[in-house]
């Protein structure tokens, strides 16, 4: 049962690295992006790709950021913020992952009732009909929205670098004590085996 479970979750990482894989852009097809092409010279450099701490820290702040700020384009700008802040391309793409056409109406939604809240609550939210001009309930809307997913986009940036930091070192710490208790127990494991003879 438990190389079973072992199994399973081999297969289940497999399967994400390999929807990753799919899903993130390459740094050569990054490099021809029509966006991207005035800094493609950069985009291309190997220290944006490379697993460092604070690479990937400023990567998923960066990704997180734009993942809130923007609808659209999300992937372009993120990079195009990583080369100049030195953060981790690919992080950063997988982290405006966070945002998607499937919950991004939700994410409106929170942020107008957050934006709301913070200038005073004194719009109330009503689908637009017949009689009310667009353009009016959109701008209506528009500014409570477009303050909360400003919010979203500093608090969960900020949570996304320190909670990475926090995860690295935890796993650093967590490598550090593993090897030296492996090598108590080989010493004592030698002590007991020379006493013996």
């Amino acid at each position: 049962m438990r190389k079973l479970d072992h199994q399973s979750r081999k297969s289940i990482c497999h399967r994400f690295r390999s929807y990753i894989a799919r899903s993130v852009p390459q740094r050569e097809d990054l490099a021809c992006s029509r966006w991207l092409r005035p800094i493609a010279h950069l985009v291309v450099k190997d220290d944006l790709w490379r697993f460092k701490r604070d690479a990937v820290a400023r990567g998923v702040a960066i990704g997180l950021f734009w993942a809130f700020l923007l609808p659209v384009a999300q992937i372009p700008f993120s990079v195009m913020q990583c080369v100049f802040q030195r953060g981790m391309i690919t992080a950063s793409i997988i982290a405006t992952f966070i945002t998607n056409p499937l919950n991004f109406p939700f994410w409106w939604w929170l942020a107008y009732k957050v934006g709301n809240a913070l200038m005073g609550g004194g719009l109330a939210y009503a689908p637009p009909s017949a009689s009310v001009d667009w353009l009016d309930w959109a701008l209506s809307i528009g500014k409570p929205t477009f303050l909360g997913m400003v919010i979203f986009a500093l608090a969960f940036s900020a949570i996304g670098y320190f909670s990475v930091k926090l995860v690295w070192n935890f796993r650093v710490l967590h490598k550090r004590r593993t090897r030296r208790l492996r090598y108590r127990l080989i010493v004592e494991a030698g002590s007991a085996s020379a006493t013996s003879s």
